[in-house]
């Protein structure tokens, strides 16, 4: 089905009433930008704090735009993953978030192991 497109006059509410509530198109895109992985941070919850703002961000226009959400959101939780784990990552060119999301995991274990292994 194609999207019809909003009148004029919803799309000035709806833009209102989102700057109102404080939940404008602008603060998601700058929360989304501003996300990172912290240490006792999981990749999991990067990922899905990512896709959320993003959706929030770019949907606010009334789009569908989940091909662009995925992409974008796979891009930025790749740059956001410490260096060696995104490096790993890369290098398997994952074509979606939930393998990079695999990936990220098993490489940040495979990790702690070693470092697990070399403290003892």
């Amino acid at each position: 089905t194609t999207a019809r497109p909003e009148p004029p006059g919803i799309c000035r509410l709806k833009k209102a009433v989102l700057q109102r509530v404080g939940l404008s198109p602008e603060q998601h895109r700058q929360r989304f930008r501003s996300l990172e992985l912290t240490e006792a941070g999981r990749p999991f919850v990067l990922a899905q704090q990512l896709r959320d703002s993003c959706r929030k961000w770019l949907l606010a226009g009334g789009s569908d735009a989940e091909t662009i959400i995925n992409k974008v959101v796979l891009e930025q939780f790749i740059s956001r993953l410490p260096k060696r784990t995104s490096q790993w990552v890369q290098c398997h060119r994952p074509a979606s978030l939930d393998l990079a999301i695999q990936l990220a995991e098993d490489q940040l274990a495979a990790c702690s192991g070693v470092v697990n292994q070399t403290n003892q």
